[in-house]
């Protein structure tokens, strides 16, 4: 089972809505079957649940809740699949202050230093980079404001392309 750490931010009434109606407008990006997130660990198949879970919970516990605002959509080629990225435009540096206190310890050596981590929820991706290009366009001609509070880290299992939550710590 492949492990990951992520965070379903609160969102106010109708952005999560939102968000699946944007999804649903562009029909051929694929992306993950659960609501929005952010990917603050990359899934891992090569640490134990317990050692992942007990790392978790301590960062949570020094962590407060972190506000952002999301008003821009960017395409993010990864070598790839270009995916379309919604990264804060406040809550950013905190973001990746809790992202770099979570490659610690444990996880200090999967951190990925050949690319830059980008804090974001991840509308969709695909192999067509000027399509992403032509809907992140889009998008951000629509000048949209979208609140919300990373208040929360899970531990999640990915088996099978399916995930399950193993653990919810509160920041």
């Amino acid at each position: 089972m492949y492990l990951a750490v992520v965070s379903y931010p609160r969102l106010p009434e109708g952005a999560r809505e939102g968000i699946a109606f944007i999804r649903e407008q562009y029909p051929m990006l694929e992306r993950d079957p659960v609501p929005p997130y952010f990917t603050l660990v990359s899934p891992n198949n090569q640490i134990s649940e317990g050692e992942l879970i007990a790392h978790v919970e301590n960062i949570a516990y020094h962590f407060s809740p972190i506000p952002f605002m999301l008003r821009c959509a960017i395409p993010v080629y990864d070598g790839e699949l270009t995916y379309i990225y919604l990264p804060p435009d406040e809550g950013f540096s905190k973001a990746v202050f809790l992202y770099n206190a979570l490659y610690t310890g444990i996880l200090e050596p999967y951190l990925r230093l050949d690319k830059p981590y980008i804090p974001r929820i991840t509308l969709g991706y695909t192999e067509d980079t000027r399509l992403a290009k032509q809907i992140a366009d889009q998008l951000n001609e629509r000048a949209f404001e979208i609140r919300g509070l990373i208040e929360s880290l899970g531990v999640i299992g990915l088996t099978d392309g399916k995930f399950q939550t193993l653990a919810h710590f509160k920041l």
